[in-house]
């Protein structure tokens, strides 16, 4: 995706994933690892795997284009409720079916599904004036006018020339963790999902890669929005990333990693983070805490308790 947004000059309002089956499925997951981009999905034979999860947030008005066979039972069977769950989103659906069963749908339906993907777009803005902010941002890209114009536009111009220079510029500024740990991340009601959202998959995509700088930044400014929400699942998904990464620069400090998940692995937090706390007693040799933690958490699939 980085790649994408440096080499390729696309018209960010059009910018879409697409797949057959599991393609499908990885499509709606991109969608929302990437939602300041990706507008809209190319579904063939896909749904969204059960993924009804509240953790899973589609981006707002997302358009939705499903091809499937008439005899596809496995996919039609989750069209219905995979709608009713993106309409909680506001997405928009459209489905086209075609003769057969779990196959990829002709290439006339196909060009049908981009068309239509395309009609429905909104407007990707003024390239020019938002070369002109970026050249602003980019020459002092710490300051407190900066940050917060740049966030501004990621988070109410999603899918348009202005975010994607923001992206851009954030995404080198971030390069630099100790100068980005010194600015100041706003905090709103209206945009914190969002900017949750982004930082959190940034620090993700950082830490697969080892890209430290990033990941540190990200994860700094991550932390100034979800401090005291013991709802998210961000706490755990760091630490993770703190005490396990095959990356000693991603890697932290396992007493500090402890202390600063006690505060987020309390019996009514997240799973993961009450995992990621057993973990982190474990990794401290506080072997009976890790039991203790460990024996209240009841997990998904053949195990019934969190593994002795």
């Amino acid at each position: 995706m980085r790649d994408t947004l440096f080499r390729f000059n696309l018209d960010p309002s059009t910018q879409f994933c697409g797949g057959m089956s599991g393609g499908s499925v990885n499509s709606y997951s991109a969608a929302r690892f990437n939602k300041e981009r990706i507008g809209g999905i190319l579904s063939y034979g896909g749904w969204l795997q059960n993924m009804y999860d509240p953790w899973f947030k589609y981006p707002k008005g997302l358009m939705v284009a499903r091809g499937s066979g008439n005899n596809d039972r496995g996919a039609n069977g989750w069209l219905k409720k995979d709608a009713a769950h993106l309409k909680k989103f506001k997405a928009k659906i459209k489905n086209w079916e075609h003769k057969g069963g779990h196959t990829v749908p002709p290439i006339g339906n196909i060009r049908e599904m981009v068309k239509w993907l395309v009609a429905t777009s909104g407007k990707p803005g003024d390239p020019e004036k938002a070369k002109t902010l970026a050249a602003k941002w980019a020459a002092d890209p710490y300051s407190k006018g900066a940050i917060n114009s740049m966030l501004k536009a990621i988070t109410t111009k999603p899918k348009t020339y202005y975010c994607t220079e923001a992206l851009k510029v954030l995404y080198k500024a971030m390069g630099d963790d100790e100068k980005f740990k010194k600015v100041t991340i706003p905090k709103s009601k209206s945009s914190a999902a969002a900017l949750e959202t982004y930082f959190g998959y940034s620090a993700y995509g950082a830490a697969c890669v080892g890209d430290s700088a990033r990941y540190h930044s990200a994860a700094y400014a991550l932390r100034k929005l979800i401090k005291g929400n013991k709802k998210t699942r961000w706490h755990g998904i760091l630490a993770t990333f703190e005490l396990f990464s095959p990356h000693e620069s991603i890697k932290g400090d396992p007493k500090k990693v402890l202390v600063a998940m006690k505060p987020y692995g309390a019996k009514k937090a997240p799973m993961v983070n009450r995992m990621i706390l057993a973990a982190a007693y474990l990794e401290n040799g506080q072997k009976a805490n890790a039991k203790r933690i460990a024996k209240g958490i009841k997990v998904q699939g053949q195990h019934k308790r969190f593994p002795k």
